[in-house]
């Protein structure tokens, strides 16, 4: 009655579904509007006049349609642009929604295949992703979702038609597609776009490979929907009459041909599951709607949510509709039908239980056994025969499935086996097979490792067995043993015990080889062998032997032999390290690397260092040895040392050395004494000092005196002291060079007198004769020192460099100050040199430079240098104004400025 029900339930539901394609090609789920006879008789007349059109372009569409749903990996995203505009209308509109809705129908919708955004747009602000499945996929999202739930959501907004607002928004959506699909975007439109040209984004978006279809009527921007669509135009550009063509041309490239999709599509696509309120829309007033052995399932290909019965289940799915597949069918899918989609097992002696879901579980009846693999026959058992001294019960044993057959020995004899076997499912007897024997005692086995004699091979009644232990075991139990009458042996059980040595202990640092040797009892006979490890010396026998006695020989009185540490560890030291100290510091700071001892035992010894130093550390000058011992656990020792060399490079540093004042003595000998020169080296230790001369008498004139100081290293320095002993204080002059001075000496003090040798003349005339008054101070001081004698040449130019040093009270930053200096001195100067010049000569200063330098000294000095001379003469400035000497004890900053410039002379041009 069921069956019955549910098809004529089909039947009914298939022949309402195919009207309502019929109706729908004609007014599509318009059935609400009221339309005229008017309205009728002009629809008909345009129908008539674009179905040349809409038959033309169908097929070019269905084409398009079929390459997109042929993607070898059946993914694509879909993108609908839908104008939303005044222009379009809220009636317009719906036709536009019911194109997206006829253009999906055959594509399979979820996040592994189609993806679908639908797109409204008007003015500005009003572009609405309505649908977004591609730029944010969601795993529950699919066409039952898109069709049933999103689709009848879309809202009509009107306003402008800001088509370049949709392309922009279908581009950001296909920033987040997927990399390796097929996009297509679907522009339906009136064609009158404003807010921009959209065609720019539109060739953008073809040119990364987007597919762009585009749909409008024909007195829409017929030339801009060209533009936007991709290659080939005429066959990717759609303009129709009216929007109702839309429809029309969709319906014929997706469904021409189809009496009843609904039917086609139930074997097509897949299923998601879902939610089980997603299907409480199939019940009236009952709830749960699908069955407990039901789920609630979307088809991606027809979008309609279904009730499934799970595999090995029929029905509709609806609750209370779900019926296990009858024994000897099974189902292994998950489609609607009745008991007719439960497939038979290939034979009909299979059976299966209820609800089987595979072919496998298709098997043979009880009684039936697999033929060729496929077939069942009737099952036998082999023929069974009787044993010999035994009988049937009944004389008579059937071998069909289930046949049961006793048996039963004759007087005197033993039945061994099953007295009742039966022929099994399997085609195999019970039991184990049954024979008569005569009465004997049980057999008796053989000891291991031993031997049996018996004087009857049959066990029976007075036979006699004597039992032997093979060599290295011991019998345990009855040596002899005799079968009585009532088939019992005497005695106890026989068997051979191995004889057996107690395990050896483990050799520290050795091993004992086979390890067996160790690890548990081992037997008679065996030989172990002690090996020690590397660096290790064995203390005691090398190989043990297990003995008959279960002892190991030799004997070792209790002790096992050992292994003893005798190498030492392993020590490397680092390279000598050779450095130099220095110049103002007697150590230096070390680094090396601390030597990382190994031993063949496998831990670190144990390191000392002599002397107990560590990196860093500071060494002296001087060779310092490092030595670095490592001592073992067992007393080993390794000794290794390194240097290190510290090298003393600097002399010894001359702290003080200065020459004593002359000595004025107005005899030829005077005692001259001095402050011993000082001196100090880096090495902290006191430099050995030697000098030529000692404090003493000297004689009348200059004397040098050498102090020479050594350090340990063997640097040293000196020190040269000037020793000057002069009759009296006013010391003669130096005879200039290449000519000669004459001095005589007076009560009043002593003269003297310059003059050149022949050929050679002063450069700078010297006074006709100088006085000393026994003060040290020689007059005329202007004309001191003369210069040396140069000889005569006569010469078209002179250049002499010189430098003056004068000390003021004036801060080297006071730059104002020192340039005011610099031009009066060179002004001065000036004039001196051109009076000092003969009066044939010009002579000018030239190329002057100043350097200051602030010191501390207490007066002011000029120092002066012309020419060559021997020593340096100081000549000492007073003020002009106060007569004192500039730069007394009141001064606050005493600096020296240094002029250096060039003296120029040229001859004077005659008139």
């Amino acid at each position: 009655m069921y069956v019955s029900l549910w098809i004529w339930n089909v039947s009914c539901f298939c022949f309402l579904f195919i009207n309502l394609c019929v109706l729908s090609s004609a007014q599509d789920d318009d059935d609400a509007d009221v339309i005229s006879n008017e309205s009728v008789l002009r629809r008909t007349k345009e129908e008539i006049a674009s179905k040349s059109k809409v038959d033309t372009l169908g097929p070019v569409l269905k084409r398009h349609i079929q390459a997109l749903r042929r993607v070898s990996n059946k993914k694509v995203d879909i993108i609908f642009l839908v104008d939303s505009s005044s222009s379009v209308g809220r009636r317009d509109f719906e036709y536009e929604i019911k194109f997206v809705r006829k253009l999906l129908a055959d594509f399979t919708v979820d996040s592994n295949h189609t993806r679908v955004c639908v797109i409204t747009f008007s003015s500005k602000g009003r572009v609405l992703k309505q649908i977004d499945y591609v730029g944010q996929p969601l795993e529950d999202k699919n066409k039952c979702t898109l069709l049933e739930e999103d689709v009848p959501n879309i809202q009509y907004v009107g306003g402008g038609t800001f088509t370049l607002g949709a392309f922009l928004e279908a581009k950001e959506v296909l920033r987040t597609s997927r990399r390796n699909s097929q996009k297509a975007i679907f522009l339906v439109t009136d064609g009158f776009s404003n807010g921009g040209d959209p065609r720019s984004e539109a060739k953008y978006l073809r040119d990364i490979g987007v597919k762009i279809f585009t749909f409008g009527i024909r007195n829409g921007n017929v030339r801009e929907l060209h533009d936007m669509a991709s290659d080939p135009k005429n066959e990717t550009c759609y303009i129709l009459d009216t929007f109702e063509e839309f429809e029309a041309l969709a319906r014929r490239a997706l469904h021409e041909g189809m009496l009843c999709f609904f039917i086609a599509d139930l074997g097509t696509g897949s299923y998601v599951t879902q939610r089980t309120d997603k299907c409480e829309h199939l019940c009236i007033n009952r709830s749960p709607c699908c069955d407990k052995m039901a789920t609630c399932r979307c088809g991606t290909y027809t979008g309609n949510f279904e009730c499934l019965c799970r595999k090995g289940y029929y029905g509709t799915g609806l609750y209370g509709e779900c019926f296990p597949c009858p024994p000897g069918t099974y189902k292994d899918n998950q489609i609607l039908g009745d008991e007719s989609t439960c497939k038979k097992c290939p034979d009909e002696n299979q059976s299966t239980a209820l609800g089987a879901t595979h072919v496998s579980q298709c098997s043979c009846k009880k009684g039936f056994r697999t033929f060729n693999g496929t077939g069942c026959s009737v099952l036998r058992c082999p023929e069974l025969k009787k044993p010999a001294n035994g009988y049937f019960v009944n004389d008579y044993c059937d071998s069909v499935f289930n046949a049961a057959c006793g048996i039963k020995c004759k007087p005197g004899y033993e039945l061994r086996g099953n007295s009742l076997r039966i022929c099994q499912e399997n085609g195999v007897w019970s039991g184990e097979e049954a024979e008569c024997v005569m009465k004997t005692c049980p057999p008796l086995p053989t000891p291991k490792h031993g031997n049996m004699i018996c004087d009857r091979d049959d066990f029976s009644f007075s036979t006699v067995c004597r039992f032997t232990c093979d060599t290295g075991y011991k019998l345990v139990g009855s040596r002899k043993r005799e079968c009585l009458a009532i088939a019992y042996w005497t005695g106890i059980p026989t068997r051979c015990k191995e004889i057996t040595c107690q395990p050896l202990p483990q050799v520290r640092d050795g091993v004992v080889k086979p390890l067996i040797c160790t690890a548990k009892e081992v037997s008679f006979g065996t030989i172990c062998q002690v090996e020690c490890l590397s660096g290790y010396s064995l203390v005691g026998p090398e190989r043990k032997q297990c003995t008959p006695e279960g002892m190991w020989a030799p004997e070792s009185f209790g002790e096992m032999s050992r292994c003893e540490d005798k190498s030492p560890p392993f020590l490397l030291c680092p390279a000598d390290i050779k450095l130099v100290a220095p110049d103002d510091d007697n150590a230096v700071e070390v680094n090396w690397q601390v030597p990382l001892a190994l031993d063949n035992s496998g831990l670190l010894p144990i390191m000392t260092a002599v002397p107990a130093v560590e990196p860093p550390k500071r060494f002296p000058i001087g060779l310092t040895y490092v030595k670095y011992i490592a001592e073992d656990f067992s007393g080993n020792r390794e000794k290794c040392r390194f240097s290190v060399d510290i090298a003393d490079v600097t002399p010894p540093r001359v702290d003080s050395c200065f020459s004593p004042n002359p000595t004025v003595s107005s005899t030829f000998y005077a005692e001259v004494i001095w402050d011993e020169p000082q001196f100090s080296d880096n090495s902290g230790e006191t430099p050995k000092v030697e000098r030529t001369h000692a404090p003493g008498l000297f004689p009348r004139g200059m004397t040098i005196v050498i102090y020479t100081a050594s350090d340990e290293s063997g640097n040293n320095s000196t020190c040269k002291l000037e020793i000057e002993v002069i009759p009296h204080p006013c010391q003669y002059p130096p005879e200039p060079v290449n000519g000669r001075r004459h001095c005589y000496e007076t009560a009043e003090g002593v003269y003297c007198n310059v003059s050149c040798n022949e050929g050679f003349a002063f450069a700078i005339p010297p006074a006709d004769l100088y006085f000393c008054a026994y003060d040290n101070v020689w007059t005329p001081e202007d004309k001191m020192p003369y210069s040396d004698c140069s000889v005569k040449t006569v010469t078209n130019s002179i250049e002499l460099p010189a430098s003056i040093t004068y000390i003021a009270e004036v801060p080297c930053r006071d730059h104002l100050v020192l340039n005011q200096i610099q031009t009066d001195f060179q002004i001065t100067l000036s004039g001196v040199i051109n009076g000092l010049c003969a009066a044939n000569m010009i002579c000018e200063v030239a190329d002057m430079e100043a350097t200051c330098e602030e010191e501390d000294e207490d007066f002011n000095r000029i120092k002066i240098i012309l020419g060559r001379r021997r020593r340096r003469d100081i000549v000492r400035i007073v003020s002009k104004e106060s007569g004192d000497s500039v730069g007394g004890s009141d001064a606050h900053v005493a600096s020296s400025i240094t002029f250096d410039f060039i003296v120029r002379g040229k001859p004077a041009l005659k008139d």
